[in-house]
């Protein structure tokens, strides 16, 4: 079965909840004009025949009518009160005044009739060969023998032409109303949805080598909302295929290095006789290379499952202070080799909420960055602190700095600055990648700036804890 096109759904709808609220009103307008018509035609002929008592003469055992037929008023208004009119006697039913409309209809009622007309409410609705008749009866006493009833009557065929015109009208303009609003809303549907054709075939030419963008119309309505919503999701995925292309090429460059030198000395080793030692010698190089590549794959591994979302950080209260100390401890040995000076200015009891784990790599990585790129009798500085609402750790060296062009890239995968702070330097340049994952998975951020008397510095601000008993014991995030 062929499925219903969009168009034609909010065409049937809109047609179908107009329908809907036509038919309310018109009932709502069918009872509310019956009612007006009904409490019109009773209170004028209550009116008349309040009026007309005043023309009624009642003498001893006869009744009967006194007014001036020379008045044109006063003829008139009896004329017209006394079409449908009756007085008959309440004991035994004698007519006594009769109008000739009130005859012709032939309503005469016996005395139980009238006592059954006396007992029920002041208004009645007699059903006739010329329809509907409403009567109005009030008791005349008299001092003779019985007491009269006076009947006033008045056609309801007025009030039922009313109704029935109504009925013939609308059964006439609903269907042509509904037709036409219909039409219109065909016409409305198809201009509405004429953009989300344009973004469907703009969308088919969207390809993973091209990523489009879907036109926006400026109309600043619901449809450029969603065209720019897309865009920006279409932005996020270009960013994310260029960051995948970059990946593949940047491992394809790391990888090749080492696998070229790696072929080279078996060539070479293969190309003329060698003795042990020699041999020795080459496996022991290449062994190098083995390490090199083990070390870049663990931590390409590392960092996929960190951005992928399958580590998961146990948070505690950890005195960063005193994780820093302990640390710069073991680092001192790195740095006594290499002539540097480690200093340590650290403020005591900054608490953070985080993983010891990962805050562990996190400044060993920091702090390994600062001693591999300074040089010889350098110094390499390591600052704590609490502000107000965070902790700040501060790594800063006395090396070459940051070259301004490379900034912007100083967190991006496998990228080493180049040349002043990566010559003749290992790793593959994930590690500050690393370092900034740790830091926003702690709800904080890195900062890194050159320094204006030579070297750079990294400024990692994290969250306070609220914590009065830190956790510093060491967690392997390996």
């Amino acid at each position: 079965m062929r499925p219903i096109a969009l168009r034609s759904k909010l065409t049937l709808f809109y047609t179908s909840v107009l329908a809907l609220f036509i038919v309310a009103i018109a009932i709502a307008y069918y009872h509310t004009l019956r009612y007006h018509l009904n409490s019109s035609i009773t209170e004028e002929l209550l009116e008349r025949s309040a009026g007309i008592r005043g023309y009624i003469r009642i003498s001893n055992d006869d009744a009967g009518l006194t007014y001036d037929e020379t008045d044109p008023d006063e003829l008139f208004f009896v004329e017209t009160a006394t079409r449908l009119f009756q007085i008959q006697r309440i004991r035994d039913g004698e007519i006594k005044v009769q109008s000739p409309a009130m005859r012709a209809l032939g309503l005469r009622f016996t005395p139980s009739e009238i006592a059954g007309l006396l007992a029920g409410p002041a208004l009645h609705d007699i059903e006739t060969e010329h329809g509907t008749i409403r009567l109005v009866g009030t008791v005349l006493p008299s001092d003779g023998e019985g007491t009269w009833l006076m009947l006033v009557g008045s056609s309801m065929q007025p009030l039922d032409n009313a109704l029935a015109s109504f009925l013939h009208t609308l059964a006439i303009v609903l269907p042509i109303s509904l037709v036409a609003a219909g039409y219109l809303g065909w016409l409305m549907a198809g201009r509405a949805l004429r953009p989300l054709k344009v973004a469907a075939k703009a969308a088919e030419n969207i390809t993973t080598t091209q990523l489009g963008r879907l036109p926006v119309r400026g109309a600043n309505d619901e449809l450029d909302s969603l065209s720019e919503a897309f865009n920006r999701t279409f932005a996020r995925l270009e960013g994310a295929i260029g960051e995948m292309k970059q990946f593949t090429a940047s491992i394809a460059h790391e990888l090749r290095t080492p696998l070229t030198v790696l072929r080279g000395e078996a060539e070479l080793a293969l190309m003329q006789s060698r003795n042990d030692e020699e041999y020795r010698q080459v496996l022991s190089s290449q062994l190098e290379e083995f390490d090199k590549l083990i070390r870049m794959i663990n931590q390409t591994l590392t960092l996929a499952r960190a951005e992928s979302g399958e580590i998961r950080l146990v948070p505690t209260a950890v005195n960063l202070s005193m994780l820093i100390e302990e640390m710069s401890a073991d680092l001192q040995t790195l740095a006594r080799a290499k002539a540097i000076r480690l200093d340590c200015e650290l403020e005591q009891g900054v608490l953070v909420m985080g993983d010891a784990g990962w805050l562990e790599r996190m400044a060993l990585n920091l702090m390994d960055n600062a001693i591999k790129f300074t040089q010889s009798e350098g110094c390499v500085s390591i600052r704590t602190r609490r502000g107000l609402d965070f902790a700040a750790l501060e790594v800063s060296d006395t090396g070459s700095g940051i070259a301004p062009e490379a900034m912007p890239h100083i967190f991006d995968r496998f990228f080493r600055a180049d040349p002043s702070r990566s010559r003749d330097q290992e790793g593959a340049g994930l590690g500050l990648t690393l370092v900034d994952w740790i830091v926003r998975q702690h709800h904080g951020f890195i900062h890194v700036e050159n320094r204006e008397c030579g070297g750079a510095m990294f400024t990692v601000r994290l969250p306070l804890s609220e914590s009065l008993t830190p956790d510093s014991s060491r967690i392997n995030s390996n």
